[in-house]
């Protein structure tokens, strides 16, 4: 079932997560870098993580279908391939969170499905400390 919304956009009919992370990006993201509360460079990685990794995997599926175990999956399977690290992961479920709270905002959806993923554990590496000879 097609989720029409009117955004800068018009009247749109959202059906897959691909057309949702779109309108989310150009329309509530993009808006945010004019107002300076959003650097370029953050919407030039969530774009990245839409283009790369969220929309390959997601894209098609249809939006209310998207659960957390699919979430859960996709996260272990790049856990597992040594493709992203921790860090990225968790930016990637804060992205999605993002995304669903405010399909959830504007009542195109009732739950998050990413709302209880757990995040993946930042690794604390040990920290170096140089000595005064290796200073100068």
């Amino acid at each position: 079932m097609p989720i029409r919304i009117f955004g800068s956009h018009g009247v749109v009919n959202l059906t897959t997560p691909e057309e949702i992370l779109k309108l989310w990006l150009s329309d509530y993201i993009e808006p945010r870098i004019q107002t300076s509360s959003l650097k370029r460079s953050t919407f030039i990685r969530y774009e990245g993580i839409l283009n790369n990794y969220l929309l390959p995997h997601f894209g098609k599926c249809n939006l209310v279908s998207i659960t957390p175990s699919m979430i859960q999956k996709f996260l272990s399977g790049n856990i597992k391939e040594g493709e992203l690290g921790n860090g990225s992961l968790r930016t990637i479920l804060i992205v999605l969170n993002t995304i669903f709270a405010r399909a959830i905002k504007f009542g195109y959806l009732k739950q998050n499905p990413a709302k209880e993923i757990e995040r993946p554990k930042l690794e604390n590496k040990e920290t170096y400390i140089l000595t005064p000879q290796e200073i100068r």
